[in-house]
């Protein structure tokens, strides 16, 4: 199910898509995450079986996904990004600090799973200074994505964690935390390090 979750990703970064095409793939996705999403509206609080955490799990991690695949879907349609203060470095930014907080395993973790094939735009291929200018916008494009999901997602996880049950709130965070935030630091560590090859 996950494979066809990106999948249909994939399919919506095609630039000769017609409107129909990308409105199609919208409700692709849609109803990917709508049966797990639903889950979210469920009454867990008399429920502790082990059963009803992996229900809560999924449903967080479909809700999750689905944010980050709509803003990817978004972003194929209308072009927006974050202040270019944002994507200033800062001065304790480093390669070494970034690996230090475990981007380089989450890198290699990404490389290893079905994730690696969601954004194919982020490849070195060449090291022609327009095309690793070309890169650069790539990634800043994802990191301004997975920085609005992070915003979108830690609301959702405030909400469902005050009104419906404690465990989303957990499950929520932690789903955020890796398909957000680390592929923000994942970013801002790779365009340190291609700032480099552009000077």
């Amino acid at each position: 199910m996950l494979e066809f979750g990106i999948l249909v990703l994939r399919m919506s970064a095609n630039d000769n898509l017609t409107p129909s095409q990308r409105a199609g793939i919208l409700w692709l996705l849609l109803l990917f995450s709508a049966t797990p999403i639903l889950m979210l509206f469920f009454d867990y609080s008399a429920s502790t079986t082990a059963l009803t955490h992996v229900r809560i799990g999924m449903a967080s991690f479909a809700l999750s996904f689905a944010v980050m695949a709509i803003l990817h879907w978004l972003s194929q349609l209308v072009k927006y990004t974050l202040p270019d203060a944002w994507f200033r470095f800062r001065e304790v930014e480093s390669v070494r600090l970034y690996r230090q907080l475990g981007v380089g395993l989450f890198r290699t973790f990404l490389l290893k799973s079905p994730f690696r094939s969601l954004n194919t735009q982020i490849h070195l291929n060449t090291r022609k200074r327009e095309a690793l200018r070309e890169l650069d916008t790539h990634m800043r494009n994802s990191e301004a994505n997975h920085v609005i999901a992070f915003v979108i997602t830690l609301l959702a996880t405030l909400a469902y964690g005050y009104f419906n049950d404690g465990r989303f709130f957990f499950w929520l965070s932690v789903f955020n935390v890796l398909g957000n935030v680390y592929p923000v630091l994942l970013q801002r560590y790779n365009r340190i390090r291609l700032a480099r090859l552009i000077k």
